[in-house]
């Protein structure tokens, strides 16, 4: 096996490949994208680019952002394993106070940080953005409208002499997106690499997809009836208000009715008295609409503790939802149900197959992936319950949730990476860049229409070893709609990413940039 040299960098560390090669070697010469799939090296061409920069730089330093605490300690951790010199290596985080920053921008050479303390001390004149001669966008996806990365990258090119890497396996489903991303990020050319490129299918560790498809129970298909008959109440009003032009729960998306939500309150403050009303009528659909996914996708726990909250909720669009017949019968039917335990089919599914494999393989390491936390914390229940080892990841608290601090989630994904449990079920929050274990089978929960975090989902499988992606949904629900756009959605970004890698894509690409820039 052939290992890449370098002055900085510890021999036999970093397997050398030609496609890794290529891409060290155009970020050497301007700002750049790079757009590979999860598990094929992003992290060891940020350490090469810095280590080359830092080379040929004397005395200046390199900034390594990421969006969350468990991957910049995570980037950290694969630096000082390469590096020969590891005694300048700083983490920052949101939980390093203000002093203690301020003097480790001094002392240090190679930085990790959640870009929102970056941001910060920019602001406070903590640090100099001038002292660095590198800056690593790690989910450089995330660099749109009022993101920390987005401010960053301004005050950076302000400097003599930058240089900036940006890093994503899914950097968007369209060409404006990813334009937007590279703008954002002053960023005029991108080197994109597929599984269908030659140079990385060697190094692709095959998956399989495989969808499990169950049906809803009788009693919530008439829980499912009611509360599309209490949504269309208000979707027909608003239909005959001229601001829809369906009434049909089929018909309407949550999308249209938050896209609508932006119309109604830009109407308002141009005096338009009659979108109160619009206001109050459309705040009543999304909440029924809301409560109808948790049931279709979610199951009965979440719903009913969403229908809790909401009870608390003092709100005259809240008080035309339980005065409706149609949305009170399904609460007390749900209500029932609750009490009798009964859950989503797919519950009963998912406990089967995790069980399964287990008795394969006793030692076998697990994803489950939900965008709930009540669906979350429903899971870990029912698991143990099963006498299945099983640990949550999720987001910090927010104000009507308890979460998990970023020191709680990393030690969560030690102990998963120590084989402490089989079983990690996952927010959001595990489904970006994080270097996990050889997990066996990821499973959702639910499909997600988004391909970006698709993606990024089946990622945490085949990144050492042949991997599995088990797919929930349930029959005539919105489950199956979010999977054929998902679907959609991604068969779009491939061929925006493949139109891209030729040669007229790039032109457009850094002329675009430019431009704006």
């Amino acid at each position: 096996m052939d290992y890449f040299t370098h002055p900085l960098v510890r021999e036999e560390k970093i397997e050398k490949r030609t496609y890794q090669e290529e891409i060290i070697g155009k970020a050497a010469g301007d700002n750049l994208l790079v757009v590979l799939p999860t598990g094929l090296g992003k992290t060891p061409i940020a350490l090469l680019a810095c280590a080359e920069r830092m080379l040929r730089h004397p005395g200046k330093k390199a900034l390594f952002l990421a969006p969350t605490k468990p991957l910049v300690e995570q980037h950290k951790r694969y630096f000082e394993r390469t590096l020969k010199e590891t005694e300048g290596l700083v983490a920052l985080t949101g939980k390093t106070p203000p002093e203690q920053r301020k003097q480790a921008w001094k002392s240090g050479s190679i930085f990790f940080c959640t870009p929102e303390i970056v941001e910060n001390d920019v602001l406070t004149r903590n640090m100099l953005l001038d002292d660095f001669s590198i800056i690593i966008f790690d989910e450089s996806h995330r660099a749109m409208g009022d993101y920390a990365y987005v401010f960053i990258a301004k005050q950076y090119m302000k400097t003599a002499e930058p240089r900036i890497l940006g890093l994503t396996a899914s950097p968007g489903g369209d060409k404006q997106t990813i334009q937007e991303v590279c703008r954002n990020l002053f960023i005029k050319k991108a080197e994109i690499r597929t599984e269908k490129d030659k140079s990385v299918k060697p190094y692709l560790k095959p998956v399989q997809i495989i969808w499990e498809s169950v049906e809803l129970t009788p009693d919530m298909l008439k829980i499912k009836e009611l509360l599309e008959k209490a949504t269309e109440k208000y979707l027909e009003e608003l239909k005959q208000m001229r601001y829809l032009r369906s009434g049909s729960v089929k018909r309407v998306s949550k999308k249209d009715l938050l896209k609508l939500q932006g119309q109604l309150m830009g109407m308002i403050q141009k005096g338009d008295v009659q979108a109160y009303t619009g206001v109050s009528k459309l705040a009543a659909s999304i909440k029924a609409h809301h409560a109808l996914e948790l049931l279709e996708t979610q199951g009965i726990y979440p719903l009913q503790n969403y229908l809790e909250r909401l009870k608390e909720q003092k709100s005259k669009a809240v008080a035309s939802l339980f005065a409706n017949e149609d949305f009170t019968s399904a609460r007390l039917k749900a209500k029932w149900l609750f009490e009798h335990g009964v859950e989503h089919p797919k519950m009963e599914r998912l406990r089967f197959l995790v069980r399964q494999q287990i008795e394969e393989d006793p030692a076998s390491l697990m994803i489950v992936f939900t965008q709930y936390r009540d669906t979350v914390n429903k899971i870990i229940e029912e698991m143990r319950k099963a006498g299945i080892k099983a640990e949550r990841l999720v987001g910090q608290s927010s104000r009507i949730e308890k979460g998990m601090s970023q020191k709680e989630q990393s030690e969560v994904l030690r102990k998963f990476a120590d084989l402490e449990f089989n079983l990690l079920v996952a927010s959001s929050v595990g489904e970006e860049g994080l270097d996990l274990p050889s997990v066996a089978i990821v499973f959702f929960f639910e499909p997600i229409p988004s391909e970006l975090r698709s993606i990024q989902r089946r990622g945490r499988t085949a990144r050492h070893t042949a991997g599995k992606v088990v797919i929930l949904t349930a029959k005539n629900t919105r489950d199956e709609a979010y999977r054929w756009a998902s679907a959609h959605r991604e068969t779009k970004m491939r061929a925006t990413l493949k139109d891209m890698q030729e040669d007229k894509g790039q032109k457009s690409l850094g002329e675009y940039a430019a431009d704006k820039n």
